[in-house]
């Protein structure tokens, strides 16, 4: 059944809605206000904040990597974020470099982005994270290579 064009733009308007609020909701994190932890462990931790909207069904997200004590991100080392193609979510743009990141330094790397929603659209997206960190001052250093789930939706 297709919806007359003023419902779907207030189901696009819905589940966009829905999907900010999850991400500007106090979350588990220490970073940034209003952002969510998307994954951690011993080295790094991942989250995820709204940075603004530009429209009723478009939001701008960063997605922050910090290290943990004793570790710093590799600047020098390749850098990369994927948006998996998934039906209802438009990203643009869908693949970042280390060229593209709004910030990366021994502190921490973010990476910027913007998100079109379709009603309907899952509520969780699919992301790959690659980066270089490094241990103490012996610069023992990984490249890490992790797939994300990132919430869009409260649970």
């Amino acid at each position: 059944m297709k919806l007359p064009s003023g419902a779907r733009s207030r189901a696009r308007l819905g589940a966009l809605g829905a999907a900010l609020f999850a991400l500007g909701a106090c979350g588990d994190s220490d970073g940034p206000p209003g952002a969510r932890l998307v994954a951690e462990d011993s080295r790094y931790r991942v989250t995820l904040a709204r940075a603004g909207s530009s429209g009723p069904d478009t939001a701008e997200l960063h997605l922050r990597v910090e290290p943990t004590n004793g570790w710093h991100i590799a600047p020098e080392a390749p850098a990369r974020l994927r948006f998996a193609e998934q039906p209802g979510l438009h990203w643009d743009p869908a693949e970042l470099s280390s060229e593209e990141t709004g910030h990366i330094d021994a502190d921490g790397l973010e990476f910027g982005t913007t998100l079109r929603m379709e009603a309907g659209g899952p509520t969780d997206a699919r992301a790959h994270l690659k980066f270089g960190i490094c241990e103490g001052p012996k610069e023992k250093c990984v490249i890490v290579r992790r797939d994300l789930e990132l919430p869009l939706s409260g649970s």
